[in-house]
């Protein structure tokens, strides 16, 4: 049992010297010239032993290290007791798989009952208040404190944890990719023809993930910037150094609200910024100009946008390079013996400042490229609208781009920062806090997270990477080493422990399994090898020796190859029609999404509970604010329409029906059809605007001069009331866009004109 006490004793040290050290720091700045000294020290001293509470994070750690590492050694030991005591031969207990399924089933337990710790101390509605997406939660907090009824209704709220959730899961997701791919690595053995996939597949595998993240996240800073955290989302601004006008503009855009051709009441927003920049006024007024002019994009670099990205490049590299140098001097003071490693410390640094660099320079310069360089010239501006590339497309245009600036970087610490990034993308999808209902479903995905963890840390430390886990594995290596000091020889399972000592020592020096392309020793051929013998593959293929000819053909014409050949074909021709058909079921398939899910800003269609009778969910909650929902309409540039709602706005209370109208006239001297689109503001609402009938995504034809009323018919669901992210909300915008159909007068299917 004194095997594990060095792993419990080191888990509760480091997580108490990584949580606490700044505290003090705090205290001392925050006690000058305002605070006594007798207080002060008051202060530190709770700074110091607050970590010690039974819900602190220093005795989680310990709880879920100690527990994953003594609980299998108590259990396989009583096991062998037990099997001694009755005479039992069987060797089941003493096998890897029942040392690998213990391993897990503890490291499950301990992860289960170790969660709840963390989650003892409930969260403060102050605490939720300041992660409301409006930050203001004072008429809640006046519900809340107000009489009886409102201490009954008091919610419970969960969620203090979900980063941590995310850290692991997205952790246990990468040891398992880790394994499966090693796993068909062995199985494909020396194959040439994977030869290629082998070598190029496992470095641009980190690199996409950082991609993908990336984007997910920068999307998010623009359109749903209450899904990020205030620190991160801060970091993002100083980085990203635009003017807010212009980027509410955008927001805007998307909305439905800022509209290129029409006077919405909008233009005070970018007139404000012309006047600061010096730019004509008429710049800022969409009726007048369409597009915005790239010019005010750049923020006063000029019209060019070569310019305007090299000097982005500059001013970034120029911030990343004042936080970055000084950060690498500090952290390698100690070790910085020699001229070498100062250089190295200063390439490292200026490698950093140049990804970051070319991260804001990627991103700003496809925007621009996207909007009014090469977008225009690809597709056709009645095909897609200027209001089309700045409701959303260029902005995805360059999250799409600026992630691949992770390749200026080392392996190693592309690594680091896709798995950094990756959790914080995927807490944009869900909520910082909710009902504490459903805490048991964060608690089971992370109890599963880290027993997969901690089972791969123990059987196969190679699986995990990152930085934190060098730090584990020199902590693993030395409980090893004072259990080889102890001599202990009544270990219940077969494990080589010193040499499972020297596997630990050595992997903090070993390259991670994604980035090597092939492990030392293994006789895989490199890229270059497999390059070569394709090459001469290829000669003895096309060579006048028939000899020759017949040598490089012959492996293709045996019943395995041939058999492997026809499965090949029919997987490529199953990705080939089931890309066609996500091609064509995209449309309809994104519009069910969203109308289930209320992403982006698309109200839900009803929400169905019970026997599916709307009537269930119209109730109307007479002790609830009455909420004003205000109405939009617009049309595209090439639809000569007027279409405007009858009324600016109706009051209602949540699970109350109402019904608006708006009005749709053409003007101009042909029928045509068009269909609408529609969006609800805040979109964090939508779950909760349920429409029982509308006329969106229907086609609507009206003759020349005929004009048409059109109704809604809706409610907001009574849930509304309940769900603490939507506190503060008072004003709901209803949107509708009407676009042209792509059919001609009689209603036929017509294809656009190229031009």
């Amino acid at each position: 049992m004194t095997l594990e006490c060095p792993n419990r004793r080191r888990a509760t040290i480091y997580s108490h010297r990584w949580l606490q050290l700044p505290s003090p720091s705090r205290v001392w700045r925050g006690k000058r010239g305002k605070t006594r000294c007798l207080h002060g020290l008051e202060q530190l001293f709770q700074a110091l032993t607050g970590s010690i509470r039974l819900e602190s994070f220093p005795t989680f750690c310990a709880s879920l290290v100690g527990g994953s590492t003594l609980l299998p050694v108590l259990f396989l030991r009583s096991c062998d007791h037990i099997g001694r005591r009755f005479g039992s031969k069987s060797k089941f207990w003493k096998s890897k798989e029942a040392v690998q399924l213990v391993r897990f089933v503890t490291s499950l337990a301990s992860a289960w009952l170790s969660f709840r710790l963390l989650n003892r101390k409930p969260i403060t509605l102050e605490k939720v208040n300041q992660e409301l997406p409006n930050g203001d939660a004072q008429t809640f907090i006046h519900k809340q404190q107000g009489g009886t009824a409102g201490l009954h209704d008091r919610p419970e709220f969960a969620g203090r944890t979900m980063d941590l959730t995310l850290f692991t899961l997205i952790r246990a997701v990468d040891s398992l990719v880790c394994l499966s791919w090693e796993r068909g690595r062995k199985s494909r053995g020396a194959d040439p023809r994977w030869a290629w996939a082998n070598s190029i597949a496992p470095r641009l595998a980190d690199s996409a993930l950082f991609a993908v993240s990336s984007a997910i996240v920068m999307w998010a800073w623009f359109y749903l910037p209450e899904r990020l955290p205030k620190s991160y989302r801060k970091w993002i601004e100083q980085v990203a150094k635009v003017d807010n006008r212009l980027i509410e503009a955008l927001r805007r855009v998307r909305r439905g609200v800022f509209v290129y051709g029409k006077d919405t009441g909008q233009a005070p927003l970018l007139e404000g910024m012309c006047k600061d920049f010096g730019w004509p006024i008429e710049w800022g007024d969409p009726s007048k100009t369409i597009p915005i002019p790239c010019e005010m994009v750049h923020m006063g670099c000029g019209p060019s946008c070569e310019k305007h990205a090299i000097s982005r490049f500059a001013q970034t590299f120029g911030f990343a390079c004042a936080t970055y140098i000084p950060l690498q001097m500090a952290f390698r003071l100690r070790s910085m013996n020699s001229l070498e490693s100062f250089r190295r410390a200063v390439s490292d640094a200026l490698r950093s400042s140049s990804f970051l660099a070319s991260f804001v320079t990627l991103f700003y310069y496809s925007v621009c490229l996207s909007r009014t360089r090469v977008g225009p010239k690809i597709f056709d501006k009645e095909t897609v609208t200027p209001l089309m590339w700045d409701s959303g497309l260029c902005v995805g245009a360059g999250c799409v781009m600026c992630g691949w600036s992770i390749l200026v970087e080392h392996t190693r610490k592309r690594q680091e920062i896709a798995l950094f990034v990756a959790p914080r993308a995927a807490a944009t999808v869900l909520p910082r806090f909710y009902d504490k209902k459903y805490h048991y479903r964060e608690r089971a995905v992370f109890a599963i997270s880290a027993a997969i963890l901690l089972t791969c840390f123990h059987e196969r430390p190679g699986m995990w990477r990152g930085a934190l886990i060098d730090k584990a594995a020199k902590v693993r290596s030395r409980a090893s080493k004072s259990l080889v000091d102890c001599r202990i020889e009544t270990f219940p399972f077969p494990v080589d422990i010193r040499r499972n000592t020297e596997l630990i020592a050595m992997f903090s020096r070993l390259t991670p399994l994604w980035s090597r392309g092939f492990p030392p020793g293994a006789g895989t051929p490199r890229l270059t090898d497999t390059t070569t013998r394709c090459m001469n593959a290829g000669r003895r293929y096309f060579t006048h020796n028939s000899q020759l000819r017949q040598q490089a053909s012959s492996p293709f014409n045996t019943p395995q190859s041939q058999k492997r050949n026809a499965s090949t074909m029919y997987y490529a021709i199953s990705i080939v029609l089931g890309t066609v058909s996500l091609a064509y079921g995209s449309v309809p398939l994104y519009k069910m999404i969203c109308q289930q899910t209320g992403w982006g800003g698309q109200p839900v269609l009803t929400h169905r509970t019970g026997d599916g009778d709307t009537s269930a969910r119209v109730i109307p909650v007479t002790d609830s604010r009455r909420l004003r929902i205000t109405f939009n309409g617009s049309v595209s540039d090439v639809l000569p329409w007027k279409f405007t709602p009858q009324q600016r706005e109706v009051r209602v209370l949540p699970g109350e029906t109402a019904l608006a109208f708006y009005t749709a006239t053409n003007h101009g001297p042909a029928d045509i059809i068009g269909i609408a689109t529609y969006s609800v503001t805040p979109g964090q609402v939508a779950p909760y605007f349920s429409k029982i009938q509308c006329f969106c995504f229907e086609e609507q034809k009206l003759n020349a001069g005929e004009s048409v009323d059109m109704p809604v018919f809706f409610f907001i669901d009574p849930d509304f009331v309940t769900d603490p992210a939507m506190k503060g909300i008072d004003t709901i915008t209803l949107s509708y866009t009407f676009f042209k159909a792509r059919y001609d007068d009689n209603g036929v299917l017509k294809p656009i004109p190229t031009n």
